[in-house]
């Protein structure tokens, strides 16, 4: 009788688990497949590097917990691809009208990253109430200031082409560290 009294009790609490495992392979797959396009995207744009620009690459220092997304929970992890995604969207709205790529190409990347900004961001508000934020601050701000010094770049480089290739390039590698954070969420 006991054990019949207790399995409720138990599923109460072991079904939340199990939903949010199913949520998070859901999203694994939504993220991988967005990713993938976005670095399609990217390399649309306009293809190799050009070697003329080769002199202005620049070590932006991406973020030392970006290269290490193992020690990622799958909150955090997800939250970090959310805030990746905003900054590389803050980025790419700016002015690139000195690059030549083509402006149809542009929007399609930036509305996928915005599609799937409001898509992470309706994820966590539903799965894990995102007003309760994991993710450090100090993480974010580590996010955001490796933005700034891609934003200040650009700037100083008054815009030019060869900037953004190198921003271009950046934001690949950016995609690259997404996809390593994307992994987590299929733990």
């Amino acid at each position: 009788m006991t054990s019949r009294s207790l399995l409720p009790f138990v599923l109460s609490l072991l079904l939340p688990r199990i939903i949010m495992a199913q949520s998070y392979l859901e999203l694994y797959s939504h993220q991988w497949l967005n990713n993938w396009k976005s670095l399609h995207l990217l390399n649309e744009l306009d293809g190799q590097f050009p070697l003329h620009c080769l002199k202005e690459s620049m070590n932006f220092k991406l973020p030392a917990e970006m290269l290490h997304p193992h020690q990622f929970q799958q909150e955090n992890a997800t939250e970090a691809i959310h805030d990746l995604l905003q900054q590389i969207f803050n980025i790419f709205s700016r002015n690139h009208s000195q690059t030549g790529w083509d402006e149809a190409i542009v929007e399609k990347f930036l509305h996928g990253v915005h599609q799937e900004m409001v898509w992470l961001e309706l994820f966590l508000e539903e799965e894990m109430g995102w007003e309760n934020s994991t993710l450090r601050r100090d993480i974010s701000l580590h996010i955001k200031s490796y933005f700034k010094r891609m934003m200040d770049y650009l700037k100083g480089r008054n815009y030019s082409s060869c900037a953004w290739e190198v921003i271009r390039m950046e934001t690949k590698r950016s995609c690259l560290v997404i996809y390593r954070l994307t992994r987590k969420l299929k733990k």
